[in-house]
């Protein structure tokens, strides 16, 4: 799936959704972009740090409320590294599907 059909479906489903505000759809939006960025093809392994200086995300906590909000919106799936070299590997929207199949038996650790 290409960058314009990601966001337009995003955005279609963030237009009647009270929860997404401006922060989630710039983070959102930076997310597009470093799945752009890598060759379109998910996972798309990202930082934090990053991620915020795109998304003009300023707060730690108002990033991890988004991501929160993205994924329990189904628009990501957020499975986080906890190793500061490793990046944190988002799906987008069009890949759940092969979430389950891709990560299954993985060894990745849940909070």
């Amino acid at each position: 799936m290409n960058a314009a059909e990601l966001i337009l479906g995003f955005m279609a489903r963030a237009e009647n959704d009270p929860t997404m505000g401006p922060s989630h759809i710039g983070l959102y939006l930076a997310i597009v972009l470093a799945y752009e960025r890598q060759g379109g093809r998910g996972p798309v392994s990202v930082y934090s740090r990053s991620l915020m200086r795109v998304a003009k995300v300023s707060a730690l906590g108002t990033y991890f409320k988004c991501i929160r909000d993205l994924q329990a919106g189904g628009h990501i799936r957020y499975i986080p590294s906890y190793n500061p070299r490793v990046g944190t590997l988002v799906f987008l929207s069009d890949n759940q599907e092969n979430v389950k199949s891709e990560w299954k038996g993985s060894c990745i650790r849940r909070r």
